[in-house]
């Protein structure tokens, strides 16, 4: 397997903490899964929320149509609009430090990564 990864990647780090034992080799398969599943739900989510906003802006895909310098512009549209994960949450192991904040042993964390382009930039009260 490694010779088909790309070099320092994040699978070829994960191999690599299997062959220095942090990592056990039954746990690599599912860890590897965790990672790539996900990337594909969210890309075959984005797509088709391409082609349903597209098909309910016609407009807009005569526009990127007529001028394909707009598709990256208009990928990065889709995206704001109709974000494929809203947030995400992960099980600490152990507490953690992040930026400042100390959080506990075994709390669920949760982070938002909703685009913050979704209102223009403006958040009247952007710490609640």
């Amino acid at each position: 397997m490694r010779g088909k990864l790309k070099p320092g990647s994040w699978a070829e780090g994960l191999i690599d903490a299997v062959d220095r034992g942090e990592v056990y080799e039954t746990v690599r398969p599912v860890l590897m899964i965790d990672y790539m599943g996900p990337s594909l739900d969210t890309t075959i989510y984005a797509i088709g929320s391409g082609v349903w906003l597209f098909a309910n802006h016609p407009e807009q895909w005569r526009k990127v149509c007529e001028i394909p310098s707009l598709v990256a512009s208009a990928i990065s549209e889709v995206l704001r609009m109709e974000a494929p994960i809203q947030g995400f949450s992960r099980l600490l192991t152990r507490e953690y430090d992040m930026d400042g904040s100390r959080h506990p042993l075994a709390r669920e964390r949760s982070r938002s990564t909703a685009r913050q382009t979704a209102t223009n930039g403006s958040f009247p009260c952007r710490d609640v």
